[in-house]
């Protein structure tokens, strides 16, 4: 078998006409050079000669991240921010035994972060990239508790923030998950880590109180980025008894009452304001945030009251106050819902017809909005948190059209009595303090139960009922990989269009093998839906058997299409001309398997998969593939034997 060495296995960072030109400039990094390797730009060894250091900061390299580079069992520290990587981060990169620093900030990287199983990773950054998905299973950390620094920002993160024990993880002293989509509350326990010090928490769509467990002497913070969230409820006193803290961001949420005023003798801060920025009337409580009834481009100083019939009740208004003006209230709604294009909608937008002969609309006696209805009339896009300040609405019902976005917690302060936003695209949690107000949907019927009372609200992610949210005889019901808040309906949907999509391409381009193959794995995706994540399970335990247990096996299927196969023996190759040839069958060689299934993107570059199924008459037993995210795909150039 091809053996690598380390020239081998960092030359793999050279990819394409931009890498040649790269490597030709650099001191080292050619494949014939006399020069150790452990000489070349970037590149630092141990005494045995084995490669512990790769930095190639900002070094505009091209290409995805190669496998082979696990095989560095010295490696320490990766660090390659700054160039242009593309696809996803190979798994086995994350597992590497020794490594202390993985850096990949400012990349084009996609997909979802691989689970962390690096025992000795002290600082990881994969900031500013592409990534996407929930972070459940990466911040787990069941193989490690020597991590000190985490940075996920800027990236299409989403999900619930992850529970971090705080017992494990002792070290931990920066947190960086700002500019993502994260939703829900803050965990409790984010305030229970012994040696946090920086936490940026901005920029989500976050809900919720701020824990209670974040202002207390124990604490070490010193700067704590909550802004531009959905966080409600008050500012705690006790953060005032916080000695380390010096910055301190809370604007843009929804927070109420008043700054505390010891907490603004703290002079928190300061580094912010600093030449046009500053004046003389600036007082600790505007650095932090302007108050109640004011507002500013960013929410702190310099703060101006609002205007006309604008009015705010919340800390740290940025941009514009809420209107009081029912009609404006009500184009600025139709206006984000992307009116003109209603299905109906008589009267809307139009100056001469009073709102209350609007369609969908209805007053109470005083002329004051009581009812909206507008139920699958082909609204597209947000409901507008100016809503809540139709003090009087007492029914909104937007059901079955294609709003996005979030759940505004500001609609806690109207008169609602009857709200169901199901049959849409909402995301993300019900605010609790929209949940614990009484007589929506009838929510006190349960008790006082928090969870309760979200479900009698809207069913949360990931979960339905039939009308979207808990009624007295029907509560939600769970839904496994359910998207949406108030679902009434749990299908399969995104992986059985996938697979139809691949039908109705392959049916169009006349490849008839592919199509029959498409509509077997539509069938067996329906029938296996049926049958349960349990028989899923067992399907891909039989395909890791047949490698040997590697992990990650069921990777290369996906969900559910392992099934179509995964009744005979199944041997892999990786096939790789530059590299020495075929490799031996998988079954017979374990590297070989885990170097298969090792990356999420299933080939390295220029590599080829062949999988022989021995056994089967009316399938075909060969086929070169192409792996995407982590499904199973079939090449439209497919080789069949």
């Amino acid at each position: 078998m091809f053996e690598f060495t380390q020239r081998d296995i960092i030359l793999t960072l050279i990819q394409g006409d931009s890498g040649d030109k790269w490597a030709e400039e650099q001191d080292g990094w050619d494949r014939y050079s006399d020069k150790p390797v452990c000489t070349w730009d970037g590149i630092t060894c141990n005494e045995d000669g084995k490669i512990i250091i790769l930095d190639l900061t900002g070094q505009r390299l091209e290409g995805t991240l190669p496998v082979q580079l696990k095989r560095l069992s010295a490696l320490n520290a990766l660090i390659l921010r700054g160039n242009s990587f593309s696809g996803t981060i190979p798994r086995s990169i994350t597992r590497l035994s020794k490594l202390h620093r993985l850096i990949l900030s400012r990349n084009g990287l996609t997909g979802t972060i691989p689970k962390i199983k690096s025992p000795t990773l002290i600082s990881l950054n994969v900031s500013s990239n592409r990534l996407s998905g929930p972070i459940d299973d990466v911040l787990d950390f069941t193989a490690t508790d020597s991590l000190s620094s985490i940075d996920l920002s800027h990236n299409n993160l989403s999900g619930t923030l992850p529970p971090i024990p705080t017992y494990k993880h002792h070290n931990l002293n920066i947190l960086d998950l700002s500019f993502n989509h994260f939703t829900g509350t803050i965990p409790e326990k984010y305030g229970e880590l012994q040696s946090m010090q920086y936490m940026y928490l901005n920029d989500n769509e976050l809900v919720g109180s701020i824990p209670h467990s974040f202002p207390r002497a124990e604490t070490k913070f010193v700067q704590l980025f909550l802004q531009n969230n959905a966080l409600s409820g008050t500012i705690p006193h006790g953060f005032e008894s916080v000695p380390t803290l010096q910055n301190l961001f809370l604007d843009k949420n929804k927070l109420t009452g008043r700054i505390p005023y010891n907490l603004c003798n703290k002079n928190l801060n300061q580094g912010y304001f600093y030449g046009p920025n500053d004046g003389n009337d600036r007082d600790g409580c505007t650095s932090i945030a302007c108050p109640t009834g004011t507002f500013s481009s960013n929410g702190m100083y310099p703060c101006r009251k609002c205007q006309g019939e604008s009015v705010t009740p919340y800390l740290g208004q940025s941009g514009e106050c809420f209107e009081l003006n029912q009609r404006r209230i009500l184009r600025k709604f139709y206006t984000a819902t992307n009116g003109p294009d209603w299905r109906g909608g008589r009267g809307w937008g139009q100056d001469t017809v009073p709102i209350c002969q609007w369609e969908g609309i209805r007053c109470d006696s005083n002329g004051q909005v009581s009812n909206i209805t507008l139920v699958n009339m082909g609204l597209r896009g947000t409901l507008v948190e100016d809503l809540g300040f139709l003090n009087r609405l007492r029914v909104l019902n937007v059901a079955d059209n294609k709003l996005t976005g979030n759940l505004p917690s500001d609609l806690r302060m109207t008169s609602l009595e009857y709200l169901d936003i199901s049959g849409n695209m909402i995301k993300g949690a019900v605010p609790p303090l929209l949940c614990s107000t009484r007589d929506i949907n009838r929510n006190g019927k349960f008790g006082i139960d928090p969870q309760n009372l979200c479900e009698r609200v809207a069913c949360p992610v990931g979960s339905y009922s039939p009308s979207g949210f808990a009624e007295d005889m029907a509560r939600c019901r769970p839904c496994r990989g359910g998207t949406y808040l108030a679902s009434k309906h749990c299908y399969f949907s995104e992986n059985l269009n996938y697979v139809m999509g691949r039908v109705v391409h392959n049916s169009a381009a006349g490849n008839v093998a592919d199509t029959l193959l498409g509509l077997f794995l539509t069938v067996v995706f329906v029938v296996t839906g049926v049958l349960g994540y349990k028989q899923y399970q067992r399907y891909t335990e039989r395909i890791e058997f047949e490698c040997d247990a590697a992990k990650g096996g069921q990777d290369l299927f996906g969900m559910n299409e392992a099934m179509s196969y995964g009744n005979k023996n199944v041997h892999f190759y990786e096939k790789d001309d530059d590299l020495g040839g075929d490799r031996a069958p998988a079954t017979r060689d374990q590297e070989a398997c885990e170097t298969v299934f090792d990356d999420q993107s299933v080939m390295s570059e220029g590599s080829q998969v062949e999988m022989v199924f021995e056994g089967l008459d009316s399938i075909p037993s060969r086929r070169a593939l192409r792996a995407a995210d982590s499904t199973f795909s079939i090449g439209s150039d497919a080789a069949v034997r």
